[in-house]
């Protein structure tokens, strides 16, 4: 993620921490109740605005302690967004409902076909390249509903 914003020119996004919650939610959702108490503000709200999560399962108990302490979720000015990454169900509908800014969609279909196609290149006497990546997918508010009915 540093390097990410290093490279898209987001000097101005500071990262307060850094922790793993080994990909469950009810250590996702202890890590971030301990993050309310570290990080917060004075005021019954908190000093950060966001929470990226490597799995659907942590950013779900990230929003979980985030509502438990009523501090307001959403992409708006005073909320905390919080992403995470699998495009499980209910991270789809937690983005639907507003909880969640976003999540990332593994492309499991896409995956499929390219591994199909590794191997019909190693089956043709052909050296396949040595990496083939399948883009991964932004869910966000703005296209959520194509994913929610597959």
């Amino acid at each position: 993620m540093k390097a990410g914003f290093e490279a898209a020119g987001r000097s101005d996004i500071t990262i307060l921490d850094d922790q793993d919650a080994d990909y469950v939610k009810d250590k996702g959702m202890k890590t971030t109740q301990a993050w309310i108490q570290k990080y917060a503000d004075g005021k019954g709200g908190v000093t950060f605005n966001g929470i990226i999560a490597a799995n659907d399962q942590m950013a779900l108990g990230a929003m979980e302690a985030l509502k438990g302490a009523n501090i307001p979720l959403g992409t708006g000015e005073g909320q905390v967004m919080i992403s995470g990454i699998d495009g499980t169900a209910e991270a789809l509908q937690a983005v639907k409902d507003g909880q969640m800014a976003q999540t990332v969609l593994q492309d499991a279909p896409g995956q499929g076909a390219a591994a199909i196609e590794v191997i019909k290149t190693y089956m043709a006497g052909e050296k396949p390249d040595a990496e083939v990546l399948v883009p991964y997918v932004s869910v966000t508010a703005e296209n959520v509903d194509e994913y929610l009915s597959k």
